[in-house]
């Protein structure tokens, strides 16, 4: 039986002027060019010596999520309502560093935005794993990428890419899950 020893989240909320509370880290950056956020608070508020750093500028902001008005989403509305979108082709790559390769962590993706018919599927990988949401109109659903294990020297990188039907890529959210599991050999 394989249990978790430690569990630990970091919340990041990619906004510019829309933040929320904690456990949340708001990005309160306009994407146009390569930023850098340090040492990101966990669930607990305490610095969890993870870092992001997006690589590449980003289109624009958006303050077009889907919301509920009530905060009866996946997530908070005010995550919910903003994000970080790209118009282009390629992917937007977001490196994490500071973590630890002895760890597993999860990686949770959410995305939405107010659309009319246009498609606004997304993906987002992590090494060869990829996973597609559609964010249109979407305030109950997420996506994840598990069991994710960090080079040898702390960093995970997570490309967003818009699908080939897409008009943007976007990013809301990304939840990140760290958990040490050890293996508990228990009587049959």
């Amino acid at each position: 039986t394989v249990t978790d020893s430690y569990f630990s989240s970091v919340y990041i909320n990619f906004n510019y002027d829309i933040p929320q509370g904690l456990p949340w880290n708001n990005t309160n950056v306009w994407p146009s060019s390569a930023f850098t956020i340090n040492n990101l608070l966990n669930d607990a508020g305490v610095s969890s010596g993870i870092s992001m750093t997006s690589q590449d500028a980003w289109t624009s902001i958006g303050d077009l999520g889907p919301i509920t008005r009530n905060n009866s989403g996946i997530l908070p509305d005010n995550v919910m309502e903003s994000s970080y979108y790209y118009s282009g082709s390629d992917a937007r790559r977001i490196e994490f560093t500071g973590l630890n390769p002895n760890m597993k962590y999860n990686f949770i993706f959410y995305g939405g935005w107010s659309s009319g018919d246009l498609s606004r599927i997304v993906n987002y990988t992590i090494g060869s794993q990829t996973v597609s949401l559609d964010v249109a109109n979407n305030t109950q659903k997420d996506v994840q990428i598990n069991g994710v294990i960090p080079d040898s020297n702390g960093q995970i990188t997570v490309n967003v890419q818009k699908s080939a039907s897409a008009s943007y890529a976007h990013v809301n959210a990304i939840i990140i899950q760290a958990y040490s599991s050890v293996l508990n050999l228990l009587p049959p």
